[in-house]
């Protein structure tokens, strides 16, 4: 295997990970979202 398709599988990976991680943040953004509007406008 050379470095550059290690390179890509771990990117790959990252990039999934990433994906799910920003689609549970979404998710409990849109949750909490009216508390941090409260916090930041204090």
């Amino acid at each position: 295997m050379s470095c550059e398709e290690g390179a890509r599988k771990k990117v790959l990976k990252f990039v999934t990970r990433l994906q799910k991680n920003i689609s549970s943040v979404f998710r409990f953004y849109l949750i909490n979202k009216d508390q941090y509007f409260k916090f930041f406008l204090n």
